[in-house]
């Protein structure tokens, strides 16, 4: 399966040990991730955030490995529209990777399940229907 993340999982997966990690493991280990450079360089951007700044060598090496195992497609205009404008890079990423799902811990960004054969979830979302199932 091809899985876009959005960057608050990756975030609260790379700050602490529990659902996000757990599925962005899932992921990296079972599935393709898709970025596009748009996406990367929102991660990039984020984890410089001062409230980060604990956490900014282990953030950056999660960031910088992500980009390097990802397959990085290159980003078009989304054919959907959203409330929040910057999170549409996520969807655009995701059709022309032809992703299945995109992971999202801010899922009122994103209204619909669906857009199109991409489906929305969040972390809790999948590890209760993929990885509890794997158990």
């Amino acid at each position: 399966m091809r899985i876009v993340v959005d960057c608050n999982v990756v975030i609260a997966a790379g700050l602490t040990n529990g659902t996000c990690r757990a599925v962005l493991q899932w992921v990296l280990q079972n599935h393709t991730l898709i970025l596009s450079e748009e996406i990367a360089q929102e991660y990039a951007c984020v984890i410089k955030r001062e409230k980060f700044r604990p956490y900014w060598p282990y953030l950056q090496e999660l960031t910088l490995s992500l980009c390097q195992i990802g397959f990085l497609v290159n980003s078009t205009v989304s054919p959907y529209s959203l409330s929040d404008k910057e999170d549409e890079k996520y969807l655009a990423a995701a059709e022309i990777g032809q992703a299945s799902m995109l992971i999202t811990g801010n899922k009122k960004h994103f209204p619909e399940d669906f857009y199109g054969s991409i489906k929305i979830m969040t972390p809790t979302n999948v590890f209760q229907e993929f990885l509890m199932s794997e158990n």
